[in-house]
């Protein structure tokens, strides 16, 4: 019987390290500072200087002649040297659904000394009083997707920002949202008007309509008509124009046009804004300012009937030299993309990534985003920002799922531009790539395969954590942590219980999310096969026929070995193997281990052939009791003796487990134990454990082929450790 361990401190009285003041005298020269540190050790540590207590300390000089008097200090509060961070402000929401909202808010005013290193963001129902946090985790950014919401419950925020002396007050609380599907569309956007003009092409530039009916608005639809036509014609591709910028090219030189803008969100297209007056395209020229260095008259006197001529002298420097022929043209640059840092970007999961393009061309170029090839829209949760001469991706709070090439691309009539920039996000792996797969299912064992994960956080992946359940229980309990290929042989598994597995990728960084597999059943996965096809006799001589046959329909799960062949005479009805002989001992145990004689028989003589079996079967108990030592807070040291019975072989390593006495679920503490003890670590203080090692044998997987004294044969061994199968096979026919 194990006796149960109780975890408890282990106290050592309190000692003060003198060591560093010889004949306990400190030196300092008057009037300078005097700073020195004395170690303390102890379990439980000494208690120092108390937080939020009040202080006075004095110092005393000592010299050879005595100890002179104190100097006492003005009282101090022990406390950090910094205060919590002021109130963020007043939480806003936006791009609202059924089931998600976006918190965002501002920074606090003051930082209370030291820098704001995440916020806590809560919210509640308006049925209720509770406030609850929406991620248990800090928030690095100052905004968050809020999921899982109830569609038709109303909802209230608030945050409070946290720096070194821990959590500052809550913001004032939002405003009520409610989790809902947006129903109304956006409303007409605002200020139209001409930005660029040239002779063929027009630039329209406008303001964001004022309510977005709820939801994001994710694009505009541009229209236009000839003057004194009543039809209006959509000019822009559903969803290309997701700026408040659009170029009109291919305009006919002095046709006179109307525009119109209408904004679209996910409910569909609101009113258009309309000019009010046509416009045509035209190159933009600047007005003429003349400037006249002339004394005049302002008022001039003539006669009715007669010519009044008015002389205005006019000071004209020389001619310059000629400027040679020139074409007019319309002026048409093509878009130029400049990235303003590395066309590389490295961050961390969490943080943010803001990548800015210098763009030029006229007319003003339309920009698209893409990433990894795949243009960038509102479900990606990424912002852009598009004005003239430039562009700008902001993407908060990145994880694994935001690296990849980011490709910006800048189109005109003049032709097109396509920049990339490689974004790297260090992180945790992703998902091993699945499904899990199972080969080799026996009553006690199954081998698992899986694929490496596509991503793998920009690390190298180190190995592989394997946890497995019971389908009926919900604790995962721990295979191994120290899996580096991407297979693993999972053994001691409960012959007809269903198991669960699955798999996470780790590197540097941590542990990545598990890939689950279907559920499979500890048992053999095959049956015997179906019958072969009928038999035909394709060569007969006068001393043999050669006998052919089709393969079975179905090999009932499992590779086949080999067919056995039978034959009778015409006038007998007795069907004979010629070809083989078997034994099958069924539920083989330790007592069937021994030498086992073949003896065969015909008119021709008798043949005998010896075959040495040995039974491997898992070790025996360990004898006598567990020994426990060495018991502090966290470990304790287990050791025990080797077993009776080693199951016919010697023990490789064994296998310590424990399990606490309120628990039924045993843990791993060692999987490869080479000696007879172990340190048992990362135990619980006050919890009471149980242990207990298994052993595994050193060729439980690998038996062979014990030779053959008097007969040339082949010997071919099943060795399960609950059956055991012979068969022997001579190398010629007895006739």
């Amino acid at each position: 019987m194990i006796t149960p361990v109780t975890v408890k401190d282990q106290l050592e009285s309190p000692e003060i390290d003198m060591r560093s003041f010889p004949h306990n005298i400190v030196f300092v020269r008057a009037g300078s500072n005097l700073k020195f540190e004395i170690p303390l050790s102890g379990r439980p540590l000494p208690k120092r200087v108390i937080k939020g207590n009040e202080y006075i300390f004095r110092v005393r000089g000592v010299n050879k002649y005595g100890i002179g008097d104190p100097l006492e200090s003005e009282p101090v509060v022990a406390k950090n040297a910094f205060v919590i961070p002021g109130k963020p402000s007043k939480p806003e929401v936006s791009m609202i659904t059924k089931s998600t909202m976006t918190v965002i808010w501002e920074r606090p005013v003051t930082d209370g000394g030291s820098d704001v290193d995440g916020y806590y963001l809560e919210k509640r129902e308006k049925k209720s009083l509770s406030w609850f946090k929406v991620i248990k985790s800090s928030i690095r950014d100052s905004r968050q997707k809020v999921s899982n919401l109830t569609e038709g419950n109303e909802y209230q925020y608030r945050v409070c920002a946290i720096n070194k002396a821990g959590e500052g007050q809550y913001s004032d609380v939002s405003d009520f949202y409610k989790a809902a599907d947006p129903v109304d569309p956006p409303s007409e956007p605002t200020k139209l008007k001409v930005v660029d003009s040239t002779k063929t092409s027009i630039t329209l530039g406008w303001v964001k309509p004022v309510y977005d009916g709820g939801s994001e608005i994710t694009s505009y639809i541009v229209e236009q008509k000839l003057s004194g036509e009543i039809e209006w014609v959509v000019i822009s591709s559903k969803g290309e124009v997701r700026t408040t910028e659009y170029v009109v090219s291919y305009l006919k030189p002095g046709v006179y046009y109307f525009f119109r803008v209408s904004a679209v969100n996910s409910v569909g297209h609101g009113q258009p804004i309309e000019m009010a007056q046509p416009v045509q395209a035209k190159d933009i020229l600047e007005e003429a300012d003349v400037d006249l260095d002339v004394t005049m008259s302002t008022q001039y006197t003539a006669k009715a009937g007669k010519d009044l001529d008015i002389m205005i002298p006019l000071k004209v420097s020389p001619p310059s030299q000629s400027s040679g022929l020139i074409m007019t043209r319309d002026e048409s640059v093509s878009p130029s993309i400049e990235f303003s840092g590395e066309k590389s970007v490295t961050v961390k999961a969490g943080e943010n990534i803001n990548i800015n393009a210098v763009i030029s061309g006229r007319p003003v170029p339309q920009v698209t985003w893409f990433k990894d090839g795949k243009e960038i829209d509102k479900k990606m949760m990424i912002d852009i920002t598009t004005a003239i001469g430039s562009s700008t991706v902001f993407i908060g709070d990145v994880n694994r799922n935001h690296r990849g090439v980011y490709s910006v691309e800048a189109k005109n009539s003049s032709g097109t531009k396509k920049e990339d920039i490689l974004v790297r996000v260090q992180d945790t792996p992703g998902k091993p790539d699945g499904p899990v797969r199972f080969t080799n299912i026996a009553a006690d064992k199954a081998t698992i395969w899986w694929n490496p994960p596509e991503n793998d956080g920009c690390s190298a992946i180190t190995q592989y954590v394997i946890e497995k359940r019971e389908t009926s229980r919900i604790s995962w309990a721990l295979v191994t942590d120290k899996c580096e290929a991407c297979s693993f042989n999972a053994t001691k598994l409960i012959k007809g219980n269903e198991y669960q597995f699955r798999i996470s990728a780790v590197n540097k960084f941590g542990v990545g999310k598990p890939l689950d597999s279907e559920p499979i059943v500890a048992e053999v996965q095959f049956s015997v096969p179906d019958a072969p096809g009928t038999p035909d006799s394709t060569h007969v001589t006068g001393d043999s026929i050669t006998v052919t046959w089709t393969r079975p329909k179905s090999d009932g799960g499992n590779e086949i070995k080999h067919y056995i062949l039978e034959r009778r005479e015409k006038k007998s009805l007795q069907w004979y193997t010629s070809t083989r002989a078997m034994a099958i001992i069924k539920f083989c145990d330790r007592n069937d281990t021994g030498k086992y004689i073949l003896t065969v028989k015909n008119a021709s003589g008798v043949k005998t052939a010896s075959v040495n079996v040995k039974v491997l079967d898992t070790p025996g108990p360990c004898e006598d009791k567990i020994k426990i030592s060495r018991v502090t807070e966290e470990k304790c040291t287990i050791s025990w003796k080797i077993p009776l019975e080693d199951g016919g072989d010697s023990v490789a390593h064994y296998i310590v487990e424990r399990r606490e006495t309120s628990r039924l679920n045993w843990a791993i503490v060692e999987t490869e134990c080479k000696t007879l003890s172990c340190v048992a670590t990362r135990m619980i203080k006050n919890n009471e454990y149980i242990f207990r090692p298994s052993m595994q044998l050193v060729t439980v997987n690998q038996v062979k082929h014990p030779s053959m004294p008097s007969v040339e044969s082949q010997l071919i061994l099943l060795l399960p450790l609950r059956f055991l199968v012979l068969q022997i096979v001579p190398s010629t026919a007895l006739a």
